[in-house]
This record gives C-alpha cells, sequence and structure tokens, in this order.
C-alpha cells in the first residue's frame, strides 16, 4: 500500500537539505517521522525510543499494628468525714457513810476530742488567706494605675484649656484653641 503526502515547496525544501546534508534517504525519514508520530499520538511522550520500559521498583511496606496494652490504674478514693464527738462530763459522786457522818466528794471527770480536719481546715484557710492577699495587692495596684491616668487625663486637660493660637490677621477665626 502507497500512501501520497502532500508537501508544501517549503517543507519539501527543508527535508530534501535535511536528507542532503545529514546522507540521508527521502523515504526512510518519512517512515521513521511517520511512525513516531504515530506513536506519540497513541501512546503519548513515553521517552527516547517510543517503547514501553518495564522497571522493577520496590517499595517499602511498613505496617502499623495496634496492640492493646492492659493498663492497670489504681483510684485511690479519700473521703474526709467529719466526725463531732460531744464532750462528756462524768461527775462521780463518791458516798462513804459512816456510822457518825455521811461525806460527799464529786470528781469531775472531762473527755475532749481532737478533730482530726484541723490539720486539713487549716491547710485551706492558708490557701484562702494567700488568694485573698494576692486580690488585694492586685487591686492596690490597679488603684495606683487608675489614679496616674486620671492625673495623665487632668494634665493634657490644663494644657488643652486657654490656649492661645496665631491667626493672621484677615481670619474670622476665635483666638483660643
Amino acid at each position: 500500500m502507497e500512501i501520497k503526502l502532500n508537501l508544501s515547496n517549503v517543507e519539501h525544501k527543508d527535508l530534501l537539505s535535511y536528507c542532503n546534508l545529514n546522507n540521508l534517504l527521502i523515504t526512510d525519514i518519512i517512515k521513521k517521522s511517520y511512525l513516531e508520530g504515530f506513536k506519540i499520538e497513541k501512546y503519548g511522550l513515553l521517552g527516547g525510543s517510543g517503547e514501553t520500559i518495564e522497571k522493577i521498583v520496590e517499595k517499602e511496606v511498613i505496617k502499623y499494628v495496634e496492640v492493646p496494652k492492659e493498663v492497670i490504674k489504681e483510684v485511690i478514693k479519700i473521703e474526709y468525714v467529719e466526725i463531732e464527738k460531744p464532750v462528756e462530763k462524768i461527775v462521780e459522786v463518791v458516798r462513804e457513810v459512816s456510822v457518825d457522818k455521811v461525806i460527799e466528794k464529786p470528781v469531775e471527770v472531762i473527755k475532749e476530742v481532737e478533730n482530726k480536719l484541723d490539720a486539713d481546715l487549716k491547710i485551706k484557710i492558708d490557701a484562702l488567706q494567700n488568694t485573698v492577699q494576692k486580690l488585694r495587692s492586685d487591686n492596690i495596684e490597679k488603684d495606683k494605675q487608675i489614679k496616674e491616668l486620671q492625673k495623665t487625663v487632668e494634665d493634657i486637660q490644663k494644657f488643652n484649656e486657654n490656649k492661645r493660637a496665631v491667626y493672621h490677621d484677615g481670619s474670622n477665626l476665635n483666638k483660643l484653641l
């Protein structure tokens, strides 16, 4: 099968000059150009030769597997229970009876209950006192800042009061700023 190719005069001259300079046959160049162009159209640009090249590609696959770990947590729950024991007052009356007289001797026994939460309460009271002290010092500092800012505002207002400006004689502007 023979196919005719129509070229313009400029294209024909370019083809002839290329083949003459490189000592090539025109039919071989036309056939080679056609096949390379057809492969580019068919397969796209694949590189220098236009043929498919197989490459061995090694990929390292890292697989992460989660291993469940058993975690034992020990929870210590501390409850504070306030125990109030009433103070007991025991009065013993010893009576000795003799033939002649009756003698009564009252004896008083006082038991005091120690409050186990005194240490915890002291810690909490100390923390509250520290917090109150910090808040008071912050308030004092802020009061000082407010006074300084008020003084600055007053100074600026004094500066702007009754300040005379110089204007041209023909102007109808007020002479005060």
